[in-house]
């Protein structure tokens, strides 16, 4: 059996009137934004960037920043992440050093995307990079020392998009979890053993526990707080890669062969 990739895995955003979509790839970089009634183009702009390599394919997804009262798009992807208006796709921010351009990596390619909320956004990289808090209210060029940049942590998850909790950022690797402190990114816990096994769902937080997905089927709940406390290890009859959904008091998983859903 040959296994192939499967080409562009980023997922669009529908977001008020329109759809967005970044287009990032060996191919080209494009942005668009689409009218969700009949999906004409709004607007499209080339995401410049003087990446290389296998860094150009990128599998991360678009999500939506807030600075006051203004929205913007944020994009991640062929070693920056950048801040867009939504009115026309003109750029904010832009986060760099992400990929150290003395050492560059040639196979620097983002799958997990960036979290945002009204006081952090969190973005992170990939192959043992640095995952970088930033300001909602971000301009210009964010690079290291910059008065937009409040942290920056020495390693980020690969493929979990980091979870911001009542001023504490989650960031679960394999089978690990580390917990920083939001405002300074300083270490609470680190590393603390979970399920070893890969993770490829992001973790989500309800109830006061954090829940963490491995393929295996194997769910994880961990108190929610600067203190590590395992409570529970579930196993499912199924392999996941999916992040579950939380809504109306139930917990949905997808698994590779059938949807649970789980709730008192």
């Amino acid at each position: 059996m040959t296994f192939q990739w499967g080409g562009i895995h980023s997922t669009p955003l529908l977001h008020g009137d329109r759809l967005y979509l970044q287009l990032l790839n060996r191919n080209g970089a494009k942005v668009v934004a689409l009218d969700k009634t009949n999906a004409k183009e709004v607007w499209k702009i080339d995401r410049e960037s003087d990446g290389t390599g296998e860094g150009r394919e990128v599998y991360a997804s678009p999500t939506i920043g807030q600075n006051g009262k203004d929205e913007y798009l944020i994009i991640h992807g062929n070693d920056y992440a950048t801040g867009h208006r939504l009115k026309d796709g003109s750029e904010i921010w832009r986060v760099g050093d992400l990929n150290d351009k003395r050492r560059h990596n040639e196979q620097f390619r983002f799958v997990t995307s960036p979290t945002a909320t009204p006081e952090l956004i969190v973005v992170p990289s990939c192959k043992n990079g640095p995952i970088v808090g930033i300001k909602p209210d971000a301009t210009g060029l964010v690079a290291p020392g910059s008065n937009a940049e409040l942290w920056r942590y020495k390693h980020t998850p690969d493929v979990c998009c980091p979870l911001i909790v009542d001023g504490l950022v989650y960031l679960c690797d394999d089978g690990n979890l580390t917990c920083l402190d939001a405002k300074t990114g300083k270490e609470n816990y680190v590393n603390e053993r979970t399920h070893a096994g890969i993770h490829r769902g992001s973790p989500v937080f309800a109830d006061g526990k954090i829940y963490l997905t491995a393929q295996d089927g194997t769910v994880t709940v961990v108190k929610a707080g600067p203190k590590f406390e395992l409570l529970a290890t579930n196993k499912l009859p199924d392999h996941i890669n999916a992040t579950p959904v939380i809504a109306d008091g139930r917990i949905y998983l997808r698994g590779w062969d059938t949807l649970y859903a789980i709730g008192k």
